[in-house]
């Protein structure tokens, strides 16, 4: 792997590969790493909260459409998780980073190019089984999907098309390298004319072209058979499945054109390029909390962690007792196991001093073991008794 060289030593005559592999000036570097390790680790947060909040709801996950959504969610997490403590790494400690280390370039190579792979044809296996509900629903036949098993099997098959696809610059013989793309990443790049030829004809059909057109043909059919025409309740989730591949393209298409199409004699726009790839994961993410069954398993998930950091805050819980109605108080408090929780107390089960009416107002109350969820509590209620006899 040849050692890139700063752009201020570029000859005015030099070829397009050799003004790839230029590096700008560190302190511009650096800038562009912290710029995309912030990117990079927020699009993965939200693409492992997707994940999480999916896999740890039991009815969610029994959706095998909802496993393929993982499938196509985790590429996106993969590749912004790696990136972002690749840059972290080149913005805190150069002389490790991609610039300087060979097998740091070829392993950002492969786990980014495992990423782009895969998400592209999780998108073309997605829509093929939509495709195939809305086709089962417009001929009223059954839609007999796909098992669990076979969800899983169908997405590691596409996972080992894309790792062997992203191995393919350590087969030696074969004219296919990584560079650093202007110092900033390193990915597949042409260095001459047989490279090229080999990018555009075996490596750009492999990763984007071929599950791209087989998207197309079958969207193209689906609408010309008036197949979302026909769809009832299948047409919300085909619609979903339209959005997410719209994404893809909107934040792929102009990646690809700026990063190896456009002359790079700016290395702000490859910068861009690179930053509008990164948001893809993120904007994958929120648009998959438009699905109502994901958007309720990451606010169980989300509730979950919420109650279990409460944990930490001591064994003392706050307690808040609405106005009451009758005979019932409702009470809303944190206990060890939930976070407002609410819960019906009959009055006439209580002992001890009622005060005054007031509106509502927040006391401590003392745990009991941790074993069970219901605080021992002193009210403060809207009752105007003056006590409560013993029973």
């Amino acid at each position: 792997m040849p050692t890139p060289i700063p752009q201020a030593l570029l000859s005015d005559n030099a070829t397009r590969y050799e003004r790839f592999r230029a590096l700008p000036n560190e302190n511009t570097l650096h800038i562009m790493w912290t710029g995309w390790a912030i990117v990079t680790f927020v699009s993965a947060s939200a693409s492992a909260l997707i994940i999480v909040g999916i896999m740890t709801a039991p009815a969610v996950r029994s959706n095998v459409l909802n496993i393929y959504l993982v499938a196509l969610v985790f590429p996106d997490f993969l590749f912004s998780f790696c990136c972002g403590i690749t840059c972290t790494i080149n913005a805190a400690a150069p002389q490790l980073g991609i610039n300087h280390v060979p097998w740091m370039c070829e392993l950002q190579s492969v786990y980014c190019i495992f990423g782009f792979v895969a998400s592209p044809w999780m998108n073309a296996l997605s829509g093929y089984e939509v495709c195939r509900l809305l086709h089962a629903n417009k001929w009223a036949r059954t839609y007999v999907g796909p098992t669990i098993k076979m969800a899983i099997r169908n997405a590691a098959l596409v996972y080992l098309w894309a790792m062997f696809v992203a191995t393919w610059t350590l087969i030696p013989g074969l004219p296919h390298r990584a560079y650093h793309l202007i110092g900033l990443a390193c990915l597949p790049a042409g260095y001459d004319t047989t490279s090229e030829i080999f990018f555009w004809l075996v490596f750009a059909p492999a990763f984007l072209l071929v599950p791209l057109a087989f998207i197309l043909v079958i969207s193209v059919r689906a609408w010309k058979e008036g197949a979302l025409q026909h769809a009832s309740r299948a047409r919300s989730l085909a619609v979903f499945y339209m959005r997410i591949l719209m994404v893809f393209l909107l934040f792929w298409a102009p990646t690809v054109l700026l990063m190896y199409i456009v002359p790079l004699h700016e290395v702000w726009v490859g910068w861009a390029g690179g930053t509008w790839s990164h948001l893809q994961g993120l904007f994958s993410a929120l648009l998959c909390l438009t699905k109502k069954d994901v958007q309720e398993a990451v606010r169980q998930l989300l509730h979950a962690v919420h109650a279990r950091a409460c944990c930490f805050c001591g064994a003392d819980a706050q307690v808040r007792v609405l106005p009451t109605l009758g005979e019932v108080g409702v009470v809303e408090a944190v206990t060890q196991r939930s976070i407002g929780s609410k819960f019906s107390v009959h009055l006439d089960n209580l002992h001890g001093q009622i005060s005054p009416p007031q509106e509502m107002l927040s006391i401590s109350a003392t745990m009991l073991a941790s074993t069970t969820e219901i605080p021992t509590v002193v009210l403060v209620t809207t009752h105007t008794p003056a006590s409560i006899p013993e029973p």
